[in-house]
């Protein structure tokens, strides 16, 4: 048995509570393709009508690759659900996303959305935010240098983010720069998240507050893959 069995657990559940004639959020990342692969196999064994709006580009790859209709979020105003994964879950349901840097745009999409499921293994639950991860934070790029600046008063380690294929900071699908905001314990993620939305400059962070309903987590137990539902919000 590996992590992967335990995230495809989790993805199963996840499809399970999609329902026909609905359209769904769909987020990205190694979890994310696993829902893709189970909801693809449950629309072609049921003839399903289920639509997506895709989180980022590697989401809407994802949906091109197995065939699941796509609609521009312009066009939508509503969504029944959204399932994503996370980088981190603590004991309150409070998320650090954004290692694939598409934290605005999932955050957008998830609160468009009448449930927000977060599909997980059990590595990532913690029990409190930023031990293991930073907090990236989109930043609109002439306003990089004021936004350093400030993130210097919050006692946090931070970097640009770069990456291996480019030359320079990456940019995300938005066009904004990224930086990782790491974070020896986040002891109170209202407050945070608070003071990140006002710095003038920041369009938006991977801090997610109060905004998941439930969190599916698929974990390894006695040589047997399980799967554990945490609901946190009936609002």
């Amino acid at each position: 048995m590996d992590i992967s069995q335990a995230k495809r657990a989790a993805a199963v559940s996840a499809v399970k509570l999609v329902e026909n004639h609905s359209i769904i959020g769909l987020g990205s990342g190694s979890t994310m393709e696993f829902f893709t692969q189970e909801l693809v196999a449950r629309i072609k064994e049921t003839n399903d009508d289920i639509k997506a709006v895709a989180t980022s580009y590697e989401a809407q790859f994802l949906a091109y690759k197995y065939n699941i209709p796509l609609l521009n979020l312009q066009n939508v105003d509503k969504l029944a659900m959204t399932v994503d994964g996370a980088d981190e879950v603590d004991k309150n349901g409070d998320l650090i996303k954004g290692k694939g840097g598409a934290q605005l745009l999932e955050k957008i999409i998830a609160s468009l959305s009448q449930r927000f499921i977060i599909i997980a293994d059990h590595t990532k639950i913690v029990d409190s935010l930023g031990k293991n991860s930073p907090v990236p934070i989109e930043v609109l790029p002439p306003a990089i240098r004021l936004v350093q600046q400030k993130l210097g008063s919050l006692g946090c380690t931070i970097s640009i983010r770069t990456g291996s294929g480019k030359v320079g900071p990456v940019i995300t699908d938005l066009g904004n720069l990224i930086i990782d905001a790491k974070f020896d314990e986040i002891k109170d993620a209202h407050k945070l998240d608070s003071d990140l939305n006002n710095i003038p400059g920041v369009a938006g962070h991977g801090l997610f507050v109060n905004m998941a309903r439930q969190v599916i987590i698929g974990f390894i137990q006695d040589a047997a893959i399980k799967v554990k539902t945490i609901d946190f919000r009936n609002d």
